[in-house]
Order: structure tokens, then C-alpha cells, then sequence
């Protein structure tokens, strides 16, 4: 919603997408969920972190590469939406193995690349301790999801492409 006032009065418009319920947001979003029931909403809508800094592990900043305010990128790592800056993103952190498992692996955290049609990047989801996936759907929702398929599509963010992994130790830490 939003608001302005001048010579006395006060005119409000509101966005179509303030009217939607939860779940009608998802579905505007990626359209192939609508026949699936097999997601769940897990947070509050946030324009503050987008699907790349969530798979990254970052809920403080939007990951873009231009240089504008609000937009964040990992120093050293070219300012360029690539797969090869995009994933050197991913090694920064620790994501070096491929992988072509989508199963949960004991020992190991796993992100997945989504592409385009042109191979370029579209989407990033993250592995959950259970197995499922967790994907921030724009500005909107964290959504967790039983597969890597249940995104894919021409609606949706297009193919799963890479996916990588890190291992880390009993105690949570990144080896």
C-alpha cells in the first residue's frame, strides 16, 4: 500500500499483489506450483534478500551484480550474471563439488542452479536437513518444496541445471 498527501488530502492506491493471499502470491509467481501441493510457505514475504542470497546463506542483502544501493556482491567475484561469476560465488562459501544426486547426502549441504532457455542463470534453491529444497520466490516467500522438479517448467524458472555441494562436520561447520 502505498500513500501521498498534498493540499490536504490524503489519496491511497494499493497494488494488486497487497490483495493476494499467500498462496496466490506463490502461484503468480511460479505458476506451476498450482497443482502442487507439495510446497509450504516458510516465512513472511521479504523484499530485502532475493533467491541467490538465500542459497547463499544471506538474508541481509539483495545479490546483484550492478552497482546500485541495496544490490550486494561478494568481493573478488566479477560483477556479471554469469554461471562462471555466479558460481564463483558458490565456491567463496564452499560450494566446490558437482553433483548430480538431488538426494539428501549425510555430510553435505546442496544448492541447485536453475537456467534459462539460453543457459543462463534463472533461479537458486538450497537443500534442507530433511531433504526437501527451500527456494525465496522473488520478493515474496521462502517456500520449501520435495523436488528440484517441482520448479521446473516454461511457468516456472525453467530447467535445473548444476548442483553443487559442501561438506560440513557434525558441528555445522563448512570444512
Amino acid at each position: 500500500m502505498h500513500g501521498s498527501s498534498g493540499a490536504g488530502r490524503t489519496a491511497i492506491w494499493i497494488n494488486e499483489e497487497d490483495l493476494e493471499t499467500d498462496d496466490e502470491c506463490v502461484i503468480r509467481i511460479c505458476p506451476s506450483l498450482r497443482t502442487n501441493v507439495n510446497y509450504e510457505i516458510t516465512s513472511l514475504r521479504s523484499p530485502v534478500y532475493n533467491c541467490l542470497a538465500w542459497a547463499l546463506g544471506i538474508q541481509w542483502a539483495w545479490m546483484q551484480p550492478e552497482l546500485l544501493s541495496g544490490y550486494y556482491w561478494l568481493p573478488g567475484v566479477e560483477r556479471e550474471w554469469s554461471m562462471s561469476a555466479i558460481r564463483k560465488l558458490f565456491e567463496k562459501v564452499g560450494y566446490k563439488q558437482e553433483s548430480d544426486n538431488t538426494s539428501l547426502e549425510q555430510g553435505y549441504e546442496k544448492v541447485a542452479f536453475f537456467l534459462e532457455i539460453d543457459g543462463s542463470p534463472s533461479h537458486f534453491a538450497k537443500q534442507l536437513p530433511d531433504g526437501r529444497w527451500s527456494s525465496k520466490l522473488g520478493s515474496a516467500h521462502d517456500i520449501a518444496h520435495n523436488t528440484l522438479e517441482d520448479l521446473e517448467g516454461e511457468d516456472a524458472y525453467g530447467t535445473r541445471g548444476l548442483i553443487l555441494k559442501r561438506k560440513f562436520t557434525d558441528s555445522g561447520k563448512v570444512e
